[in-house]
């Protein structure tokens, strides 16, 4: 057997973890005792298709938006690994800095959500990165939306109907944002084509290959909106416990989501043996039986705060984007919520794993968490 990574051996448990290839067998493939039904690893799958797209579209908008700067900092996963992150700030001397504008900007979306309940209303990329900020706060989401009486359904995926509906849907949120809110600010900048053709945006590397792409229409409009320097004083908006400093913080999952989707693809042929490429067998095969294995090992453990390795992470964030099936989800296979905080020891504090819990999962399962995912189910 190959090994991924050398032996681990914690003091404290005495446990000794030992990662092989994907091409393994799995030692313990026997499934756990809540198993997931099919409807929920369907609609999970389509939920990581539909994040991918998003941040690829991420990508593009910052590019066009010119705010290409990084910056290192210190992943929430993983032992405290130094990734790079966006940062997402204008570089004009003067302006506001785009996690706090993004915020303001989030608030007068909710703000019409309140006044226009039976819309569809359509987030810009920017509004979207809050509101998933939001979301994967799962207690303070549930919170705010029950005393702001906004409903919190959230999806990422368009159904057949809202396809066709799309552009008449963006341009129906462009004419309420812009009468509510004024010229001072508007929703998109003027010119912006809010045409089915947004989505064949595509943008190129140095020697032509595909560095950022758009594919599969989501839910959201895949552009920034104009930065804000302040919230509008015409209209009073919603109180949330989500803050820029937060937004800023969660700027981290960007790098750290698509680095987890490009562990997936670069593995998936190996953890396949051949059986398929990167796709929905991968997630439905490998990664939500790995995530079910999670799950029961969360309940069994108790409490919350669990930071698992990305690629299972990843998952779990993909089951949080709708958050009504998620908590429903959960609380009928398991009899409880599992809470998510992306910071529970504080913002930009690295919450490693705990070793009690590896090793408990080693324990159950015969695997290292890491990499259970990669084993092959038979």
């Amino acid at each position: 057997k190959k090994a991924i990574y050398g032996p681990q051996i914690y003091a404290r448990t005495g446990c000794i973890m030992v990662g092989v290839l994907g091409t393994e067998a799995h030692p313990k493939p026997e499934r756990p005792v809540v198993t997931l039904p099919k409807e929920l690893v369907e609609r999970v799958t389509a939920n990581a298709n539909a994040l991918e797209s998003f941040l690829n579209c991420i990508d593009i908008a910052i590019q066009m938006n010119h705010a290409p700067e990084s910056k290192a900092t210190v992943s929430p996963h993983n032992g405290g690994t130094f990734k790079t992150k966006p940062k997402l700030a204008s570089n004009k001397k003067g302006t506001t800095a785009w996690h706090v504008s993004t915020v303001h900007r989030y608030k007068m979306f909710l703000y019409l959500k309140q006044k226009y309940p039976d819309s569809w209303l359509v987030p810009t990329a920017d509004i979207e990165f809050a509101w998933l900020c939001h979301i994967f706060r799962t207690s303070s989401y549930w919170k705010d939306m029950k005393e702001l009486r906004i409903s919190p359904s959230h999806s990422l995926c368009l159904s057949n109907g809202e396809a066709a509906m799309f552009s008449t849907a963006v341009e129906a949120t462009q004419n309420l944002w812009n009468n509510t809110f004024g010229p001072d600010f508007p929703y998109l900048e003027p010119g912006t084509d809010t045409s089915w053709e947004i989505w064949r945006v595509e943008e190129q590397g140095w020697f032509g290959e595909l560095k950022a792409f758009r594919r599969d229409p989501r839910r959201f409009f895949p552009s920034m909106g104009p930065q804000v320097s302040a919230a509008p004083t015409a209209v009073t908006l919603p109180t949330i416990q989500l803050t820029a400093d937060q937004v800023k913080a969660d700027l981290v999952w960007f790098p750290e989501l698509k680095k987890a989707f490009r562990e997936m693809k670069s593995n998936s042929f190996d953890v396949l043996r051949g059986r398929g490429g990167y796709g929905d067998e991968l997630y439905s095969q490998q990664l939500l039986p790995s995530y079910e294995r999670f799950l029961n090992l969360c309940n069994q453990q108790g409490g919350d705060g669990y930071a698992p390795p990305y690629v299972l992470d990843l998952i779990w964030h993909a089951h949080q984007m709708e958050p009504h099936l998620y908590k429903q989800d959960c609380i009928t296979l398991f009899g409880r919520e599992f809470w998510h905080d992306p910071w529970p020891h504080g913002l930009g504090v690295s919450t490693a794993l705990s070793q009690e819990f590896e090793c408990a999962w080693k324990e159950a399962y015969g695997t290292p968490i890491g990499e259970d995912w990669k084993y092959h189910m038979g």
